[in-house]
């Protein structure tokens, strides 16, 4: 809200607001649980492309990202 209101209105500065209210989320995230939930997505991604390749003989990683979501949902419907 802060810098939508910054956004609106010029002569309103809120920066020193706003860099106190991101360091604040940063300082809530540990380094750890980012790693995890990261490898945890890669893990994820890696087995839909095994997934899509083996049930619709393309190549995952050189889709597009529709392409992609759309062959997931194709392979999960079994109609590929």
């Amino acid at each position: 809200m802060l810098i939508g209101e910054q956004i609106i209105s010029e002569s309103t500065c809120h920066e020193q607001e706003i860099e106190a209210i991101n360091k604040w989320l940063a300082s809530q995230v540990r380094p750890r649980d980012v790693a995890k939930a990261e490898l945890e997505m890669i893990r994820s991604f890696e087995e839909m492309c095994l997934m899509i390749q083996k049930e619709g003989n393309v190549v995952a990683k050189n889709m597009t990202v529709m392409e992609f979501y759309t062959m997931i949902s194709l392979v999960k419907k079994k109609k590929i």
